[in-house]
């Protein structure tokens, strides 16, 4: 089986904007949900549709995706799951691919509507395999995802409540559309808020949540850092020392260890419709002065809620209109662009998708005599001055060697010096970036990540 760390994928995870009413009892908590893409509007084409049981929803993806996207889901903690049984509209696509704990498992066909998990899961990733090009108006539907447990009963789920608001942070990097704070409750750890003020430290830097209506915390649930890898985390800034209280009001302060993620319990309950979150020191970060906390969730009485502002809806529908009247963005963006080579010694998978909700997702596979490789990379993309797309994020990179060496044979004649070393196996995630050109007849990559990709 093979391990991929960057299945928080990359990709838009903006959640449903219908409020979830939470049923009792819940067999499990969902900490993160999202769907790497969707069709607007996000409250009725979002992930939160595959759990409701209502007839009527369905998670849909945005018009020209469809392979390689898919669907996560996190529990609070692990839990046993007996099946997972998928209802699908088999005819928009051809199969899926289940990833649980982050590890690949097989393709399934999309008419196969029960598969058996058996073990203790804590995170649930359905990825979508179709090996054609969608056409402008293709979307994938999947109506329902339901998981059983021992007794083989369907499981009541609590997904993290909706609420209605605004947020407003003191400065956000450059560019905001990568940055913004509305990425602290998009389910994502690849992706988050980072302060705009790289000359120094983040220490002074504030949030304020205004929420529509009167809420209640009674504590808070923190992705201290830049969570898209480590080497991410330790290279920027991350919390030390916080304030949280009622806008407007005494505060109180907190403390945060140096490790990702952390539950903190407030001094007092909270009752009110504006909360202030202050910086008050940092740990720093070996290469950059930006802070980053990577994902929030506000809790009572231990179910998580999250402030949805539109701003990340309101980002893809700002893409989609500049692709409409824009012909490098009608080429580039919510396509997916594909390349199969098979030959006898090699056989070679890639494919490239730049989302208009900001995130872009590459898969390669490559096949060689004696080695396999895979390469995984997701991020952010932005289209520069000069025309050319630049994409930004993580890239996961693992080589598998097999029967490449013949072990040396005493009694084979020659010598021991005649055998090549024994290769080893690779694995590492790096930070990266990297930038796309667009030519009448081919994508390319500069620093050759991939394959040129023929346009059609």
């Amino acid at each position: 089986m093979k391990k991929i760390a960057a299945l928080s994928l990359v990709v838009l995870s903006v959640l449903s904007c219908s409020k979830k009413k939470i049923i009792e009892p819940v067999d499990a908590v969902v900490e993160n949900i999202y769907a790497t893409s969707i069709k607007l509007p996000a409250s009725k084409n979002g992930p939160y549709q595959l759990f409701d049981d209502n007839s009527k929803g369905f998670w849909v993806t945005s018009p020209g995706t469809g392979p390689d996207e898919g669907v996560f889901v996190q529990f609070e903690e692990p839990i046993f799951i007996k099946k997972v049984e998928v209802d699908a509209v088999a005819e928009s696509f051809s199969s899926y691919r289940l990833y649980i704990n982050g590890v690949e498992t097989k393709d399934y066909e999309s008419s196969q509507k029960s598969v058996d998990i058996n073990k203790q899961v804590r995170t649930f990733y359905l990825r979508i395999i179709d090996n054609s090009v969608f056409e402008d108006d293709q979307s994938v539907s999947v109506k329902n995802i339901s998981f059983y447990n021992d007794q083989e009963k369907k499981m009541i789920l609590a997904l993290p409540e909706i609420e209605p608001g605004s947020v407003k942070a003191s400065s956000s990097l450059a560019p905001v559309e990568s940055y913004s704070v509305d990425f602290l409750f998009d389910s994502r750890k690849d992706f988050g808020w980072a302060d705009g003020d790289s000359e120094s430290d983040g220490t002074g830097e504030y949030i304020v949540f205004n929420f529509d209506e009167e809420v209640t915390i009674d504590s808070l649930k923190i992705w201290n850092g830049y969570q898209r890898s480590d080497e991410h985390y330790k290279a920027n800034e991350r919390v030390e020392k916080f304030s949280f209280g009622i806008t407007g009001e005494d505060v109180s302060s907190y403390e945060l260890h140096d490790y990702d993620i952390q539950k903190v319990d407030l001094k007092e309950t909270l009752t009110a419709k504006s909360f202030t979150l202050k910086i008050d020191s940092v740990y720093s970060g070996s290469k950059y002065k930006d802070l980053v906390i990577s994902e929030l969730r506000f809790l009572n009485g231990g179910r998580p809620f999250i402030l949805d502002s539109g701003g990340l809806e309101k980002l893809q529908k700002k893409n989609l209109e500049t692709k409409a009247g824009n012909d490098l963005y009608k080429k580039l963006i919510d396509r997916r662009f594909l390349l199969t080579v098979s030959e006898p010694d090699n056989y070679t998978y890639q494919s490239l998708i730049l989302r208009s909700n900001g995130s872009f997702v590459l898969w390669f596979v490559s096949e060689d005599t004696g080695v396999s490789r895979s390469r995984y990379a997701d991020g952010n993309w932005q289209i520069e001055s000069d025309g050319r797309v630049k994409i930004f994020g993580r890239i996961h990179n693992i080589e598998n060697y097999y029967n490449t060496d013949e072990e040396y044979d005493p009694y084979g004649g020659g010598s021991e010096e005649d055998v090549e070393p024994v290769k080893k196996d690779f694995d590492s995630i790096k930070i990266f970036h990297d930038y796309i050109s667009l030519t009448s007849d081919s994508l390319k990559s500069e620093r050759r990540l991939f394959k040129p990709f023929k346009l059609q």
